[in-house]
């Protein structure tokens, strides 16, 4: 009789474990960056004069190193105070904006899931502080004098043109940066005539200082359609920035 009782303890015992059904370990990694769900105000709105821009996405999400991988085009000083709350980007814009202009941000890689740090790649935010939205854009490559090689992460600044030694004292009014080919893009610049400058800009102040390498145009560029200038070759100056810098108006 008790071995009849163990027996059929055994047998329970396997039945139960058979009915007993475990979730898999793991799963699909997830590989999809975070989508943005809505924004406020909406993407390229005009009239803009919020004093905050709030940005929610699909899920919850980090800022990765944006100080320096944002980019907003034409810069905003201060910089924008940037937070998270929960699922979604806050911006904070404490100074006034210029008027009837069309400000750019762009994210890079800045924004990942927080997760598996998958990045949002390309997602750019445009307003605009009067009644349209700018939409001129200009292309080219910037290489070493020398060697002939792509200069990437160099900056590429519009300036107004009438004043040759902007780069010197003044920000600019539009800019971006070179990518790993030597290639770079502005957009959504207004109708006008400007002075094109490349700057290796080794202190981030978006000014010329003594060493840097910069290159330029020898005529300023007026834009009224959307332009590739080719080609701006790029050097380390080894005399006077007044001396090397003359842009023909």
């Amino acid at each position: 009789m008790r071995i009849r009782k163990i027996a059929f303890s055994i047998i329970y015992l396997i039945i139960v474990s058979c009915a007993v059904q475990v979730a898999p370990k793991g799963g699909p990694k997830d590989i999809n960056p975070p989508e943005v769900l809505t924004e406020s105000p909406k993407n390229e709105s005009i009239n803009f004069n919020a004093k905050e821009i709030v940005i929610k996405f699909n899920e919850f999400i980090q800022l990765n190193d944006i100080h320096n991988k944002m980019i907003i085009s034409p810069p905003i000083e201060p910089f924008p105070e940037i937070s998270i709350n929960k699922k979604s980007i806050v911006i904070k814009i404490e100074e006034k904006l210029e008027d009837n202009t069309t400000y750019k941000f762009q994210f890079g890689e800045s924004v990942v899931d927080i997760t598996e740090r998958n990045p949002l790649k390309d997602f750019n935010y445009v307003i605009s502080t009067g009644n349209k939205i700018d939409s001129l854009r200009i292309r080219g490559k910037i290489k070493g004098v020398y060697r002939d090689e792509n200069e990437k992460k160099i900056k590429v600044l519009l300036y107004i043109a009438g004043n040759d030694s902007s780069i010197y004292n003044e920000k600019p009014k539009y800019f971006s940066k070179t990518t790993e080919d030597g290639s770079f893009e502005i957009t959504n610049i207004k109708e006008g005539r400007y002075n094109i400058f490349a700057l290796q800009d080794k202190n981030e102040n978006y000014k010329y200082d003594f060493g840097e390498k910069v290159g330029f145009t020898n005529k300023s560029i007026e834009l009224v359609k959307d332009t590739n200038i080719g080609e701006i070759k790029i050097f380390a100056e080894q005399v006077s920035y007044s001396n090397v810098i003359s842009v023909e108006l």
